[in-house]
């Protein structure tokens, strides 16, 4: 089953020179597929990732996300999981709360009781990181934070992730946590993914390699 399919898709940054970053992208994205897209720094791959998942607009062309082209913000809420390489935590919140982040913006039920907060719990204990989900992000090591952000991505049960470039901050020691944390996750919940990287031992471990290159997607 498909879950994500972009047709000729079209980027232009008017300002300051009309840069035509993504001249007809074409991807499709199925359920539990998992996808890498290399490519050099500043070729496009966070932009395509962000359209992806519906973060920024595209001049031309057209997404479809689980059978549905018009309501974005649902979509993106309640079915894609974001990771990000700069982790994008809340440094003055705890773990815990950073984690239940995705499922307070979505409205969904947190208390003590609730299935959010007994899936955030879980995926603590899945990242390894549950004796500290007390602790403020900002008091965490990086490959700590990554780990969380991973377990926040997955926090509303979404069917497609998106990562961009997860390990990118990262040590080698971690950088290798990080990716086989990512993909067994993936392959244990029954998840899509989407990663940008320049690593290409995380790219191996997926199912298909697209290069990003002068604003084609090529295999």
């Amino acid at each position: 089953m498909t879950v994500l399919q972009a047709k000729n898709i079209h980027k232009i940054f008017k300002k300051p020179d009309n840069l035509h970053i993504l001249k007809g992208i074409d991807l499709e994205l199925k359920h539990n597929e998992s996808i890498a897209i290399m490519g050099a720094s500043g070729v496009g791959k966070t932009t395509l990732l962000h359209i992806l998942g519906t973060l920024e607009s595209f001049n031309t062309g057209s997404l479809n996300i689980l059978n549905n082209t018009t309501l974005k913000d649902e979509i993106r809420n309640k079915h894609i999981g974001f990771i990000f390489q700069s982790y994008n935590l809340l440094e003055d919140l705890t773990l815990l709360d950073n984690i239940l982040m995705p499922a307070r913006i979505a409205r969904k039920k947190v208390t003590a009781t609730s299935e959010a907060y007994k899936r955030a719990n879980l995926l603590l204990e899945e990242v390894g990181l549950e004796n500290r989900k007390n602790y403020l992000a900002k008091n965490l090591s990086g490959g700590e934070r990554q780990r969380a952000a991973i377990a926040r991505a997955f926090c509303n049960d979404p069917d497609i992730i998106l990562a961009d470039e997860p390990s990118g901050n990262l040590d080698f020691d971690n950088s290798n946590i990080i990716h086989n944390l990512l993909i067994n996750s993936v392959k244990k919940f029954n998840k899509s993914l989407i990663v940008a990287t320049h690593d290409k031992k995380l790219a191996s471990l997926c199912d298909k390699i697209y290069y990003l290159e002068n604003g084609k997607l090529t295999t």
